[in-house]
């Protein structure tokens, strides 16, 4: 499956919307990002635009298990190519903190490890065929 790029900020009412409205409205303030399962860096690309367009400023990080993916990611995102890397999160341990992270819901053992460090979830959507949960969390 190919990931295309998506110009502009999500249209409420649009696919893209009801699945990353929840994303783009936790962010309430410029800070460091991290996408759990970030993939080719779609999403981080996407994120960044969009919260620029909402005045703030976003630095992008992102862990994928996919030694593929993570090469990829750094092409779309070469400016932020160290903050992107190849690590399991079922067993991953952080060693930061971020101001915002996303996951999907089947990372659920990172929900307890985040919510453990004090963030709180702002947003949630349930999306897809099957559905799927999609996360947001917030530092305190």
């Amino acid at each position: 499956m190919t990931q295309s790029r998506n110009p502009g900020s999500p249209v409420a009412g649009s696919d893209g919307w009801a699945q990353r409205s929840p994303i783009v409205e936790a962010i309430d303030r410029d800070g460091d990002f991290l996408d759990v399962g970030c993939a080719n860096g779609l999403l981080l690309e996407d994120i960044v635009r969009w919260a620029a367009s909402a005045g703030h400023a976003i630095v992008p990080h992102g862990i994928d298990l996919g030694t593929v993916l993570i090469e990829l990611a750094r092409r779309r995102l070469p400016g932020f190519a160290a903050n992107l890397v190849v690590a399991d999160a079922s067993s991953w341990e952080p060693k930061r903190t971020w101001d915002h992270v996303f996951s999907m819901a089947d990372l659920a053992g990172l929900a307890g490890l985040l919510e453990r460090c004090g963030y709180q979830v702002t947003g949630k959507t349930v999306a897809g065929e099957p559905p799927i949960s999609r996360f947001a969390w917030t530092a305190p």
